[in-house]
């Protein structure tokens, strides 16, 4: 009989955070049941295809009241007292909070929670595997609890950096954690101790490889060379590197064109530099894309850059998936030599790695791409391949699938 694993994010689906969606797909194809929540809902123009059937079916808590919640709370009370107190007690005994403000969010949490118990017990649920370290994973841990089955979630992104709310309770009581990378397993490890490393799996944000096809570049067309790079106009995707890097270039009379796909706080900031360094006429910022749009302009590009740095609040991508899409389109890549990114990228081999924040070298790494259409064309080839071993959506659905099912098996023994 099939699992039925509840899956909870705070956006889905989400355009930063698309193989979420892509996830949940492929498991259903291996027979996974999987209902969703989540804590906001997406704005329906940023939605393609796949998003938007997930989005049809999922339970989105925003757009329930606060009375609902509350008499949920009071409905599970009544027909489950004794884990109504065993879950309020071990929300009560979280001591790695930062204050007032995160003691708030796990009571509002332990009520979402209380509602989601009133709503979904009897369902059928056998497991909850969460996205996001926050919220979502405080709901979930408190939502296994009230209705005594595991939960798991992922970790990605920045959040494990910056002081994450009730990480130590949660590692605890989680039945495993994917990752995935190896560097925040690592990470989290040293923090929180070796006794921890059991747990956790690595799982890497997979592509659907249908939407991204292998793209012939070697009869390119003539024109300056084009850059591409794909990210949220936030400060650790260091973007005002890239550009900065592009007025190196032009100083050095390299004939180019730059684009820049995303949208964020940071775009009045890049917009000025970009004039600034009177790079109008080469450096574009188009805005944002949703995934249907995406792949034309991986198709388009001669090359792909990300120079993902630290931000002044200490946090940093994972391992970012628009680099895993860009190797995907035979893109060769210039990147940081940062975090998880060579786990994916073999500097020499599917691109060029430099040092955040390193402008003279990374705008020395575009240079030689620019000026080796031979060396694009190889490491382009070497990329794809890479994507296909070892970042395909089957491969990390594969291993999710078995740890659900292991988890479930083990419960119910």
């Amino acid at each position: 009989m099939p699992v039925k694993v509840l899956y909870i994010s705070i956006t889905l689906p989400s355009r930063t955070l698309t193989f979420v969606a892509r996830e949940i797909c492929e498991l259903e194809s291996l027979g996974v049941e999987i209902p969703t929540v989540s804590m906001n809902r997406p704005p329906r123009e940023t939605l393609d295809s796949d998003s938007a059937r997930i989005s049809d079916r999922t339970l989105y808590l925003d757009s329930i009241s606060w009375l609902e919640k509350l008499l949920g709370a009071i409905a599970t009370l009544a027909k489950k007292p004794a884990r109504f107190w065993r879950t309020l007690r071990l929300g009560l005994s979280i001591r790695d909070l930062g204050g007032p403000m995160d003691v708030a969010r796990i009571l509002y949490h332990f009520f979402e929670a209380c509602y989601l118990h009133d709503r979904l017990a009897g369902t059928g649920i056998q497991h909850i595997h969460c996205h996001l370290l926050s919220g979502p994973t405080t709901l979930g841990m408190f939502l296994a609890s009230l209705l005594g089955i595991p939960f798991s979630f992922t970790i990605h992104g920045s959040q494990v950096y910056r002081a994450p709310i009730a990480l130590g309770t949660k590692l605890e009581h989680a039945s495993f954690i994917a990752s995935v990378t190896d560097f925040h397993r690592r990470y989290v490890v040293s923090k929180y101790g070796a006794s921890y490393n059991s747990k956790f799996t690595t799982v890497r944000a997979g592509l659907s490889l249908e939407r991204y096809p292998a793209v012939d570049r070697s009869q390119r067309r003539p024109g300056p060379a084009r850059i591409l790079s794909v990210g949220r106009l936030v400060e650790l995707k260091g973007h005002h590197h890239l550009i900065r890097a592009c007025g190196l270039l032009q100083q050095r009379g390299v004939d180019f064109a730059c684009s820049i796909v995303g949208e964020g706080p940071e775009e009045p900031a890049l917009s000025g530099l970009i004039a600034e360094l009177g790079l109008r006429d080469r450096v574009t910022l188009v805005g944002a894309r949703t995934q249907d749009q995406l792949p034309p302009f991986y198709e388009n590009a001669d090359l792909f850059a990300l120079a993902c740095t630290k931000d002044r609040d200490g946090a940093m991508d994972g391992l970012p998936v628009v680099l895993m899409e860009a190797m995907a389109s035979c893109l060769p890549v210039v990147a940081s030599d940062f975090v998880g990114i060579p786990e994916l990228v073999a500097s020499e081999q599917h691109g060029l790695l430099v040092d955040p924040a390193d402008t003279p070298s990374l705008a020395d790494a575009l240079q030689r791409l620019i000026a080796s259409p031979e060396l694009r064309l190889a490491m382009g080839s070497k990329g794809r391949q890479r994507v296909i071993d070892a970042f395909d959506v089957k491969i990390s659905a594969r291993t999710l699938f078995d740890r659900f099912n292991r988890a479930a098996d083990s419960t119910s023994n």
